[in-house]
């Protein structure tokens, strides 16, 4: 047996009484685990058995009715205590009571239970022979200590742990022969007694414990919130890096917020999350538990460069400026003057500080110093106990600095969200080709030849071909992607399609693409044209091979919008499918961390979050977090869409726009799949005079940020609130009005042109597994996320009959089955 593996619990219960399967209840259970001859936990929990504590039980324990009435129910906390107990050999005295009745509760809530168990009374009938009995108070008369309280389950495991001790030293003194005939009828006895005899050090602890300790109070915990918190806690400080997730749905915020201020405690704690928003609502959430200071760090251009400001005010001429870039100069000296502050992510996004200040440092040709306000917030985070930065951030960070002289020493880093990690850490690898802009420049660095005989003269013809060529070439391209967007997606709008790599054409022409802005590149010091448009050709500067010819995880997309049969802005994107898997070699080597996934139902599946971050190299923990009653989606038959329609859009937007009619309530919020229905809803609504003259109605992005709608709605009686899903999620940072009745169009499937899906697709050539294994569970996480930040309190209604079709139903229903129900409303 390896010492380092050697990991037992000292284990009592007590039960309203001795036989479960007639229904007697566990009303409390102590564990001490040890390992490596050192205590590293203490558990004592009352457990609210549903059922009278008789009074003899009473007497005998102590432990009364009155305190258990707020102790968790054995269903709440049975994950809890199967994962404290699943990997330690378990040690009782009178062993027989304990184990039979754990591995029967663990039995009937689905978990198989089968220990090394190791039996202190039978030890200790053999090691101390001359004891006039055998019970906890006759061992304790005899070993000369003193055992107050016996049938006090913390207090009996603290003796049975000091008893443990005192069996594993007598075994050790005796003489070799002597230990070896007891091992070797030890082998016989009824459970693993023979371990003890075999390896006595790996039992000897190095703790004296107290008998009694009235100070500590048992884990009677009236908020289930703190007791899943704590279990964490306690599971991270024994597997250092881990990867947590409560299959039915995503954690909530306030375990979360807990859980660090708790860690804090302990080390420093690095929190990443999704956007300056978050890092915004932690801030506001960790001031209210704690009294820790902590800091944030946000991306470098968030900080604003005083000596670029000071340098640029000395040669600033107002009268070239245009309007916009005028007000926000103003805007920005009036901030940093009044408020003093560094922190430019506080002022409104539309004024885009942070461009103006490099365009006039560009125009006015002042090098850019370095950012000191940036680098004094790196230091001020060294120090501190919790630290709080967007996904963003930390991997600008991890790419470009060295994270061990930035973060605090030995931090741990708590990802709040796997899914954001990974969809923000595919971003940050994506590469990009400006289509349009490359072939703006094109244009007018041509024209500048055309019309400027001096700079003719001097080009070399060899480039000019090049640039007419290049030129061609992205005419050829545009007009290609022009064709595929008409042909297979004929409705206008902003647009993000896939490309498939059998698409040959597609393939060519951008291989001939990157070969000529290749050899471009190798010219472009000798081209004489101006600076300012030298230095927009190398920001789009390509590199000669953007795909390795034999990695088959990557696929290819364009963007654009479409407007008359046109696209405009278009980009040409290479993306990965999934991370690298020395991003968690890397950061485990230095660092321990927490992850926690939104609960997405596919952790180890081939398509789950685990596999495309890199397969992070910790633990994987499951929690429990059992939700206080079900949400009930209402499905109205007769207000249902025809999905053969082929204007099915029109008929869904109409029949709600009907049943808010009908039902005639003050405060509906619309949730939508996407921001081209937004619009359509905006569309019809707005054009509705009925329910202009009625409701104040509010779409996001029409009207403002979401944050700006829901102040605007506050004190509204009446409102048509229409969000997107995406939206939804982003509002959690700010409370939703009450008495919403809640309308949803469809269920938030992810849409099959996405061309991430597609990518999949076409590298596994089965869409039946696709859906299974990633569409299906990422819409039933999506639904769950929305339902934990909407809560239980309002009126649901979806108008989509496709939950009861026969291609999916039972399996929706079954993964949704913890939280949410569907009926049919036939009236």
């Amino acid at each position: 047996m390896d010492v380092q593996k050697i990991k037992y619990a000292v284990i009592d219960i007590e039960a309203t009484g001795p036989n479960i399967a007639n229904g007697d209840r566990i009303i409390q259970i102590a564990a001490i685990i040890y390992q490596n001859n050192e205590k590293i936990n203490e558990y004592n929990m009352l457990i609210n058995p549903e059922i009278a504590i008789p009074p003899q039980i009473a007497k005998l324990t102590g432990i009364e009715q009155k305190d258990v009435i707020n102790a968790p129910k054995l269903d709440s906390v049975i994950s809890l205590w199967y994962e404290r107990l699943k990997d330690c050999i378990f040690i009782g005295h009178n062993l027989a009571f304990d184990l039979r009745i754990m591995t029967e509760v663990f039995s009937e809530f689905g978990y198989s239970f089968d220990p090394l168990a190791i039996d202190t009374f039978l030890l200790s009938k053999i090691i101390f022979p001359l004891s006039h009995g055998y019970g906890l108070s006759d061992l304790a008369n005899y070993l000369n200590m003193e055992l107050l309280n016996a049938h006090n389950a913390l207090v009996d495991a603290r003796f049975t742990s000091v008893l443990v001790n005192k069996i594993a030293e007598s075994i050790n003194v005796l003489p070799d022969l002597l230990k070896k005939k007891l091992f070797y009828f030890a082998e016989y006895l009824p459970n693993d007694e023979q371990l003890i005899f075999e390896n006595p050090n790996h039992f000897v602890n190095n703790e004296h414990l107290p008998l009694i300790d009235k100070e500590t109070p048992a884990e009677n915990y009236s908020d289930h919130d703190d007791l899943l918190r704590d279990f964490i806690l306690e599971q991270w400080q024994q597997q250092r890096h881990l990867v947590i997730e409560n299959p039915d749905f995503p954690l909530k915020r306030e375990i979360l917020y807990s859980l660090a201020q708790k860690m804090s405690d302990l080390v420093s704690v690095v929190i990443i999350v999704k956007n300056d928003e978050h890092i915004w609502k932690w801030q506001q959430h960790l001031q209210t538990i704690t009294t820790t200071t902590f800091k944030t760090l946000k991306k470098k251009h968030n900080y604003l460069n005083v000596q670029l400001l000071e340098d640029i005010e000395k040669k600033i001429e107002p009268a070239f400026l245009n309007q916009t870039e005028l007000i926000t100069w103003m805007a920005l000296i009036h901030y940093y003057e009044k408020y003093q502050s560094i922190d430019l992510s506080e002022i409104n996004n539309e004024l885009k500080m942070f461009e103006l200040l490099f365009k006039l440092a560009e125009d006015y040709q002042i090098s850019i110093p370095p950012n000191k306000a940036y680098y004094q917030q790196v230091q001020t985070i060294k120090q501190a106990s919790i630290t709080i930065m967007s996904i963003g951030t930390f991997l600008q960070l991890y790419q470009r600095e060295n994270l061990l002289a930035v973060l605090p020493e030995s931090a741990t880093l708590f990802f709040e969200d796997a899914k954001d990690l990974l969809e923000i850490g595919l971003y940050f690898q994506q590469k990009q080709i400006d289509l349009s802009q490359m072939l703006n420049l094109l244009q007018e660095l041509l024209d500048i030849y055309r019309f400027n005989e001096s700079s003719y003269e001097l080009v070399d013809q060899k480039v000019l071909m090049m640039i007419q060529e290049l030129t061609t070439k992205i005419h050829q391209l545009m007009l290609y992607l022009e064709q595929k967007e008409m042909n297979e997606y004929p409705s206008s709008g902003k647009r993000t399609r896939y490309i498939s790599k059998d698409d040959t054409n597609f393939i060519e022409m951008i291989q001939q693409i990157l070969d000529l802005n290749h050899h471009l590149l190798t010219y472009q010091s000798s081209i004489p044209i101006n600076s300012q448009l030298l230095k927009n050709m190398k920001k789009l500067s390509l590199t000669h091979q953007l795909v390795t010819p034999d990695s088959s995880n990557y696929y290819w997309s364009f963007s654009g919008e479409r407007l008359h049969q046109k696209l405009y802005h278009v980009h040409i994107e290479w993306n990965q499918m999934s991370w690298r898997h020395d991003f968690w070699l890397n950061i485990s080597e230095h660092f321990d961390y927490l992850l926690v996934s939104p609960g997405n139902y596919n952790y180890k599946e081939d398509f789950g979050i685990y596999h495309r971050l890199g397969e992070p190299n910790g633990d994987y923990l499951k929690v429990n977090e059992i939700p206080k009653k079900k949400i009930t989606f209402q499905i109205p038959v007769m207000f249902l869409s025809d999905h053969l329609s082929e204007n099915k859009k029109d008929i869904a937007t109409s029949n709600i726009q009907t049943f808010i009619k009908d039902q005639n309530r003050r405060k509906y919020l619309i949730i939508v799949s996407n921001q081209e229905e937004l619009l359509d809803y905006h569309r019809v609504f707005s054009s509705d005079e009925d329910l202009l003259h009625q409701y104040l109605i509010q779409v996001r992005g029409v009207h403002g940020s979401v944050r700006r709608i829901i102040n605007r709605i506050k004190n509204e009686n009446s409102f048509i609130l229409i969000m997107t899903i995406n939206d939804l999620q982003s509002s959690q940072l700010v409370k939703l009005p009450d008495e919403l009745m809640i309308l949803m169009e469809k269920l938030p499937f992810l849409s099959p042109e996405k061309p991430e899906l597609q990518a999949f697709s076409d590298l596994i050539q089965d869409e039946r597994l696709i859906f299974d294994e990633m569409n299906l569970p990422m819409m039933v996480q999506r639904m769950k996320k929305i339902m934990m930040i909407l809560g239980e309190s309002h009126d649901y209604y979806l108008f989509d009959d496709r939950v009861f079709t026969r291609t999916y139903s039972n399996q929706l229903q079954d993964m949704l089955s913890s939280l949410i129900q569907f009926e049919w409303k036939m009236d």
